[in-house]
Parts: C-alpha cells; sequence; structure tokens
C-alpha cells in the first residue's frame, strides 16, 4: 500500500480509537443513575448475579461473582467491565486494521482528515459506544468478544494459524457465555458474509454457478429468508420472556430509516457493487489460475458487499412485515436486531468504496440519533 494512503486509512482508524478514549474518560468520570439498566444491573451486582442463572450467561455471572467477592463496588463494576470492552474491542479493530491493510485498502478516496469524515467517523463511534458500553453493557461485552473472533478469524493464515482459529472458537465460547442471543445474532451477520464470499471463490473459478445471476438470487433468497426467521424468532422470543417491558410498536420514522431508506439505497448501489463483482470475474483469463490471485476481488471487499446485501435482505424483511402488520407490538425487539449491525459497520467504516461506507456511517449516526432520543427525550 503507497504510503500516503495508508496514512490516510490510519487517520480514520485513530479517530475511532480517539472517540472510544473521550467516551471511557467521561462516562467514567460522570456517572447517571437514571439511564436505563442502571438499577437493574446495580440489582443484580448487589446480589452477587443472582438474577441471572448458570444455564443463561454463566460467564457474565461469574465475572459478577468474583467482582463482588473482590469487594468492588457497583461503580467500579462498571468501569472495569467498560474497560474491558473497549480494550477487547480495539483489539479486535487492530486485528482487522492489519488484515486490510495488507490487502491494500484505504477508507475513502476523499481525504481522511476532512472535517465531515471526522464528525462522522467520531460520532457514529461514540453514539455506539453509549448505547452498548453504556447502556447495554452486557451486550456489549458479547459484542466485542464476538469481534474478536471474528478478527482473528480473517486473519491472514500463516504459522501461527491453528492457534488463531482456536482463540477465535474461545472468544465465540466467551461471548455466547455473555449474553447468549445478542452473540448469535451478531456472529451470523458477521459470519455469514464471510461463508459467501469464501463460496464466492469457487464460483470465480467457474466450480459453482455458472451464471452470476442464478448465485445472486440464490444468495438473496437465502438472505431474505434468513432474515425473516430471525426478525420473527427473536421478536417472538423476547415477546415471551420479557413480556410487556419489550412491549412496543416501531415507530413510523424509525421505520422509514431502517427500511425504506435502506431499500432505496440498495437499489442505487447493489447494482453498481455486483457490476464490480463482474468485471472483477471477467478479468480473469480463462483457465489461467496462476493469475487468479491477481484478477480476483480481494476478499475484504467480497466481505463488505455482502454484509451490505445482508442489512438489504433485513430491510426487505421488515418492510413485509409491516406491510402485513405482523409482529405488532415487537418494536423494540426489532430494532434491538438492527442495533447489532452496528459493530459489523463500524468496521465495515475501514474498507474501500465511499458509498458503501458512507452508508455504514449514516446508518450509524442515524440508529444512534434514534437511540438518544429513546433515553432522554422519548418524541
Amino acid at each position: 500500500m503507497p504510503h500516503n494512503e495508508y496514512k490516510s486509512s490510519q487517520r480514520v482508524y485513530y479517530i475511532i480509537l480517539f472517540a472510544l478514549l473521550c467516551f471511557f474518560i467521561l462516562h467514567s468520570i460522570v456517572i447517571n443513575p437514571a439511564l436505563p439498566d442502571f438499577e437493574s444491573y446495580r440489582v443484580i451486582y448487589e446480589f452477587g448475579g443472582e438474577g441471572l442463572t448458570w444455564g443463561q450467561e454463566p460467564i457474565f455471572r461469574g465475572f459478577i461473582m468474583v467482582c463482588h467477592r473482590l469487594g468492588i463496588d457497583y461503580i467500579g463494576f462498571r468501569i472495569i467491565l467498560k474497560f474491558l470492552s473497549i480494550i477487547t474491542f480495539i483489539i479486535a479493530l487492530r486485528l482487522v486494521f492489519k488484515r486490510i491493510t495488507k490487502e491494500g485498502f484505504i477508507i475513502y478516496k476523499c481525504r481522511a482528515d476532512s472535517l465531515l469524515v471526522f464528525l462522522l467517523v467520531f460520532f457514529a463511534t461514540y453514539l455506539f459506544a453509549f448505547e452498548f458500553y453504556e447502556i447495554r453493557i452486557r451486550a456489549g461485552l458479547a459484542i466485542s468478544f464476538s469481534l474478536l473472533s471474528f478478527a482473528l478469524f480473517i486473519l491472514k493464515p500463516g504459522k501461527l494459524k491453528l492457534i488463531y482459529k482456536l482463540c477465535a472458537i474461545l472468544a465465540v465460547i466467551v461471548a455466547l457465555g455473555i449474553h447468549t442471543w445478542t452473540s448469535l445474532v451478531l456472529l451470523y451477520i458477521l459470519f455469514i458474509p464471510i461463508l459467501l464470499a469464501k463460496i464466492y471463490r469457487f464460483i470465480e473459478r467457474g466450480i459453482l454457478f455458472e451464471s452470476h445471476t442464478m448465485f445472486t438470487i440464490f444468495v438473496f433468497a437465502f438472505l431474505i429468508l434468513s432474515s425473516l426467521f430471525i426478525l420473527y424468532k427473536i421478536s417472538t422470543i423476547a415477546t415471551l420472556v420479557r413480556g410487556e417491558y419489550l412491549f412496543s410498536s416501531l415507530n413510523p420514522i424509525r421505520f422509514a430509516f431502517l427500511s425504506i431508506f435502506t431499500i432505496l439505497y440498495g437499489l442505487f448501489t447493489l447494482p453498481r457493487l455486483t457490476l464490480r463483482i463482474i468485471n472483477y470475474h471477467l478479468a480473469l483469463p480463462c483457465n489461467d489460475y496462476k493469475s487468479f490471485n491477481k484478477y480476483n476481488l480481494p476478499f475484504i471487499d467480497k466481505f463488505k458487499i455482502f454484509l451490505f446485501m445482508n442489512y438489504f435482505a433485513f430491510a426487505i424483511s421488515l418492510a413485509i412485515f409491516y406491510a402485513f402488520d405482523i409482529l405488532d407490538g415487537s418494536g423494540e425487539a426489532i430494532v434491538r436486531v438492527y442495533t447489532l449491525f452496528a459493530p459489523a459497520f463500524l468496521i465495515g467504516t475501514l474498507f474501500r468504496d465511499k458509498i458503501v461506507s458512507t452508508f455504514f456511517l449514516l446508518t450509524m449516526v442515524g440508529n444512534g440519533l434514534f437511540f438518544l432520543n429513546t433515553v432522554f427525550f422519548k418524541l
């Protein structure tokens, strides 16, 4: 990667780190007991994790018991948990950045130190941290370990390949032991694009799906069916488990942002992304597999495309449910599923392609502002 492009990518990476540092310092000094779930976790902590069972999130319960027996007060527990979550996230981000720079990627073709890019990346990161490391603290820790497993899994193969994969599996187990449903959904969001990117290598070699159109139809059918199942399953389970505490209708404005905006943006963007894949494929000389790596669309670029397609499929599924008044009263559960795309999108901002990366940032900022409205204004 040319030196100036590497510095451009590095600047945005440091903006994310700067936002996390600002968040940690501010929210370790300023404690707001009025925030949602603050008192709920206080009760759980003061009773040594008795509000949780070993059958559900045993690692998080064990962590509470250790801190409680060490005599750490509740505020100290929250600061330690916040620090652990952020450090784990930074390690994961660094590993992903290492993989990206090896493939020669930059974040934007424009100047990465421009004020607009700085503000978008800073606020997207800060709002993400506020939701998951200040309020949904158990989900936040699970997210960090899920991202760590993803980062270890995509590292370039080498002498330590087996160790990386074993550490990735261990990180998955830890994440599931902290917050099972959050981890399962996020692992789907992260690893399905990896699976599709790897399958596409066989298509580029002409082993599977000689027609790109057939493969695209297969991918969309699979992603839409999967997203329909996940939205329905999570929403119904959440409603059964938490009942009236999670009952809420989906705000029409938020529905328009989550679904209609995404569908319109996708109709504009996806044809261009598909053409990019086809153009890379057509550049490969017939049966010249020695030149395959030279012409093959890099893994990270394919991952980014399939990640966007996955979110696009969720937007279509939500529109289907909304049109038929299905899952009425499960608005809060639906929103919680969508917000789990935030950590994947934050990593996605490190990838080349101004159009898709900007969409990731705008989506994160938009969802973050909706979350702030829910917490403070309730408009």
